[in-house]
């Protein structure tokens, strides 16, 4: 146990960590890590160091830092540098794992709910928050939802998000997993055919790129009482237009597109309970 003369919790300190060549090449050999790739983790408060393993690490508030490593007198050290006080220390490879582990992530149309996305985790770590992301063509995508994380957790968690305003055909959705300082990542695409209320009615939206009016163009004469909603989002997820047009028998619909920036922008058109959806680019 080392003892500082002077627990600076506002310093900024080196540790370096020595250990018997025979130690560390034990431990390569009965983990099957590298010494290259070893972290120095720090454990905060009273606890020991020695109890903190891969397994049971999210039962602490731990730290960890990637460290150097290098021989003297032909034995081995890691050092790194920490800012958060000084607590125990030790050598080890904290699992690189993603935040979250996920079991599964699963959608399901259910008939007056909408398009019902599930997810499993188990062992979250630093786990903030999921935006739930949706794309028409699977290549380009916008948050519809955000659910909060559970934070830590070693036991498995199931999540629900509804999405309402989908698309009849295909739609593809993603989880974008963000933890509490930032860094985020996605999971498996998941892809979920809607059968297909547009039938027998084509839809052509043009002209793309559009500069002050883009048409929707119909197949057939719509005669809607409530019009046809409009919705334009931008590629962040933002509700840029919201509107109806009127659709009593009309084949064809504009929107107005001359007060919007240059950029691309989702557009979706509510025909009914139903949704038609694509994306165009706006020049100047």
């Amino acid at each position: 146990k080392v003892t500082p003369t002077v627990d600076n919790v506002n310093g900024t300190y080196d540790i370096i960590l020595y250990y018997k060549e025979n130690e560390v090449a034990t431990w390569e050999s009965n983990t099957l890590n590298n010494r290259n790739d070893a972290q120095i983790i720090k454990v905060a408060g009273n606890n020991q160091i020695s109890d903190v393993t891969p397994s049971n690490s999210t039962n602490y508030a731990i730290e960890y830092v990637p460290s150097s490593t290098g021989l003297i007198n032909n034995d081995v050290f890691f050092s790194a540098s920490f800012s958060t006080g000084f607590s125990g220390f030790g050598v080890g490879i904290i699992p690189s794992n993603l935040p979250v582990e996920f079991i599964s992530f699963e959608g399901e149309y259910v008939e007056g709910r909408g398009n019902v996305l599930t997810w499993k985790t188990i062992n979250e770590v630093n786990n903030d928050y999921f935006e739930v992301e949706y794309s028409y063509d699977g290549e380009n995508f916008r948050s519809i939802a955000q659910v909060d994380g559970v934070g830590f957790s070693t036991e498995e968690t199931v999540y629900e998000s509804i999405h309402e305003d989908f698309a009849f055909g295909n739609n593809y959705y993603r989880l974008k997993q963000v933890d509490f300082n930032g860094e985020f990542s996605y999971s498996e695409i998941v892809a979920l055919h809607v059968g297909d209320i547009f039938s027998g009615l084509y839809i052509q939206v043009f002209p793309n790129p559009v500069k002050d009016q883009l048409t929707f163009q119909f197949s057939s004469g719509l005669n809607l009482k409530n019009g046809v909603g409009v919705k334009v989002f931008d590629t962040s997820g933002r509700l840029m237009k919201n509107t109806v047009l009127e659709a009593r028998g009309a084949t064809k619909l504009e929107l107005d597109f001359a007060d919007l920036a240059e950029g691309i922008y989702f557009v979706q058109l509510l025909i009914d309970q139903y949704s038609y959806e694509t994306s165009v680019f706006k020049k100047e």
